[in-house]
C-alpha cells in the first residue's frame, strides 16, 4: 500500500526526481521501487512462516527503507529497531517481541530467528536478483513501534497503512513541508534527526517522499558538511540536536533564507531560538504532538510566540483543558489537556498490557498540564502530571532516576531535577546527600544503563533533599535555586 500511495503522489513529478541522496550516489523513485521488488523477491519465503511482526535492524538507511517497503508488499508488519544493540535496542526488542529479525549482524544474544541482511546480501540481491510482482494487503498492522512520551512505561503500538497514510496527509495539510524556493532551484532536501524506529519519524520521512522532497541520507555528525553546500534544506530536529548543530557552526555563520527548521520533541527555549535566528535561519516551525496523537499544534515562523506556547491547534484537532472531574475550564485556566482527532491512535492500536488507560469518553489524555487561548486556538503547556521530563527532546522518568541515585552506595538520599543551560535546554542535575566520597562516573554509568540517551549529569552535594508535603522531592525549588545561582 505504501508503494501505491507513493506512485499516486508522484504523478506530477518527472523521472528525474531524486527520492534519496547520499554522499556518493542518489536514487530516483523508479530505481527505488525496482530495488524494493528485488528485496521482496528475496524475502518472499518469509510469508510461509506467517510472522505477525518482523523486526529490522539495518544501519544502511537506503537498505532499511527497501526492507520496509518489501515487507509491506509482502503484507507483513515491520518494526524498525535502533542500529546499536544497547539499552534502547534491548528494551524495544522486549516490548515489540518480533517473531523474526532481519539484521545486518548476527543477534546471538536474542532467542529469535534472524536472517542476515548485510551489505554483501544486498549487493548480491540488487545486482542479479529477480523481482516480486505480486502484492499482498496487510490484514492488520503495517508498522509496529514503541511509544514512550506520554507515560512512565513505554508501550507497544501498531498502525495500519490506512492510519499512516491519513497522518501523512495531515502532515502535508499542515504545510510543514510546503516551502518556497527560487525558480530554477532544486526543491529543498530534507534531513531528519528523528529516528524512523518511532512512528513519528517514519511518518515524517514518508511525508517528505510523498511531497517530492529529496531525503538526504546523513547523520547529525555530517550536518555541518551539508549546511556548507548552501542549497535549500529542511532540518527536522529535537531541541538537543539543534543545540548540537549550533555548537559546530563557524563563529562567522549568519542566518540564511533557504534553510527551514522544524523542531519536534520539545519546546524551543527563547535563548536557543534567538541564537538560531542569528546563525542559521529565521524560518523555524515548532510542532506539538505525541506518538499516539500525531500533530496537534504548530508554531509557524510568522508570529512572536509567548512562553510555554506550543502553537495554534490544527483545524482537524479538538483540544480541551479540563479539571479532575472532566469539566471544561475557562480560557487561561490551567488544567489537564485532552485531545480528540482522527490522528489519535484508537484504543485497539495500543498493544501493551495498559492499552486504553489514557482514554476517557473518547478523549486521549497525554498527561500534560496547560491552558488555551481561544482567540487563535493557541495552546500552552505548563508541565506534567507525572515525573516525566524532556531533556532536549527525549523523555525521562525522574522517579526511576531517583531510585538509581538513592540505591547507589554510599549515597544517603538523592534526587534528579532539570536545570536549563545557557541556551534554555534542560539538563539533568543530581542532588545527593552523602558523607563519604563516591565514584561519580560509576553513578553516571548506572543511570545511562537505564537511559542511554540521558545527557551528561551534573552532581551537587546538599545537606538534605527539599520535599513537598506528600514526600515527593521539591524539584521546582531545586531548579529555581540552581538557576538563580548560575545567573550570578
Amino acid at each position: 500500500m505504501f508503494e501505491e500511495f507513493l506512485l499516486q503522489s508522484h504523478k506530477s513529478f518527472d523521472d528525474k526526481h531524486v527520492l534519496f541522496e547520499g554522499f556518493s550516489r542518489s536514487w530516483r523513485m523508479r530505481e527505488f521501487l525496482v530495488d524494493v521488488k528485488k528485496v521482496a523477491h528475496a524475502l518472499a519465503g518469509i510469508r510461509e512462516q506467517a510472522p505477525s511482526i518482523v523486526g529490522i535492524k539495518c544501519r544502511n538507511f537506503y537498505h532499511h527503507w527497501l526492507v520496509i517497503f518489501a515487507l509491506d508488499q509482502l503484507g507483513i508488519a515491520s518494526a524498525s529497531l535502533p542500529n546499536d544493540t544497547g539499552v534502547t535496542f534491548h528494551e524495544n526488542f522486549n516490548i515489540i517481541q518480533p517473531d523474526l529479525m532481519l539484521c545486518d549482524e548476527v543477534l546471538s544474544a536474542y532467542r529469535v530467528k534472524n536472517i542476515l541482511i548485510n551489505e554483501r546480501w544486498f549487493s548480491d540481491i540488487l545486482s542479479k536478483g529477480g523481482v516480486f510482482l505480486d502484492r499482498y494487503k496487510n490484514t492488520s498492522f503495517a508498522r509496529v513501534s514503541v511509544a514512550s512520551g506520554t507515560g512512565v512505561t513505554a508501550e507497544k503500538i501498531g498502525a495500519t497503512a490506512e492510519y499512516i497514510i491519513q497522518n501523512i496527509n495531515n502532515i502535508l495539510h499542515s504545510n510543514l513541508l510546503s516551502f518556497s524556493y527560487k525558480k530554477g532551484e532544486k526543491k529543498p532536501q530534507l534531513i531528519s534527526c528523528i529516528g524512523f524506529d518511532i512512528l513519528t519519524g517514519f511518518q515524517i520521512i514518508m511525508a517528505a517522499m510523498v511531497a517530492g522532497v529529496t531525503v538526504e541520507i546523513t547523520d547529525r555528525t555530517h550536518i555541518a558538511t551539508v549546511l556548507a553546500r548552501n542549497t535549500p534544506l529542511v532540518l527536522i530536529l529535537s531541541p538537543l540536536h539543534l543545540e548540537y548543530v549550533i555548537g559546530i557552526l563557524s563563529p562567522l555563520s549568519t542566518a540564511r533564507d533557504n534553510l527551514n527548521i522544524i523542531i519536534v520533541g520539545g519546546s524551543l527555549p527563547k535563548q536557543l531560538r534567538k541564537i538560531t535566528t542569528q546563525k542559521l535561519t529565521k524560518k523555524i516551525h515548532v510542532v506539538y504532538g505525541t506518538e499516539e496523537t500525531g500533530l496537534v499544534a504548530v508554531q509557524n515562523d510568522k508570529l512572536d510566540w509567548s512562553m510555554n506556547s506550543v502553537g495554534s491547534v490544527l483545524p482537524w484537532v479538538e483540544v480541551e483543558v479540563v479539571d479532575e472531574n472532566g469539566h471544561i475550564l475557562a480560557e487561561g485556566q490551567e488544567g489537564s489537556v485532552r485531545i480528540k482527532s482522527s490522528s489519535v491512535l484508537p484504543p485497539q492500536f495500543f498493544l501493551g498490557p495498559k492499552a486504553g488507560e489514557k482514554f476517557q469518553n473518547g478523549w486521549f489524555y497525554p498527561g500534560d498540564r496547560g491552558y488555551l487561548k481561544s482567540s487563535n486556538r493557541e495552546l500552552f503547556i505548563t508541565g506534567r502530571y507525572d515525573d516525566l521530563v524532556s531533556f532536549g527532546g527525549d523523555k525521562f522518568d525522574l522517579r526511576l532516576l531517583d531510585d538509581i541515585v538513592k540505591s547507589f552506595s554510599p549515597i544517603i538520599d538523592g534526587s534528579v531535577f532539570p536545570v536549563p543551560d545557557q541556551n534554555g535546554i534542560l539538563k539533568p542535575y543530581v542532588a545527593v546527600v552523602c558523607e563519604d566520597n563516591f565514584d561519580g562516573d560509576e553513578l553516571s554509568r548506572k543511570m545511562h544503563e537505564k537511559y542511554e540517551n540521558l545527557p551528561s549529569i551534573t552532581l551537587i552535594w546538599v545537606n538534605e533533599i527539599p520535599r513537598l508535603s506528600d514526600g515527593r522531592p521539591n524539584r521546582k525549588l531545586m531548579t529555581d535555586s540552581i538557576s538563580e545561582t548560575l545567573k550570578k
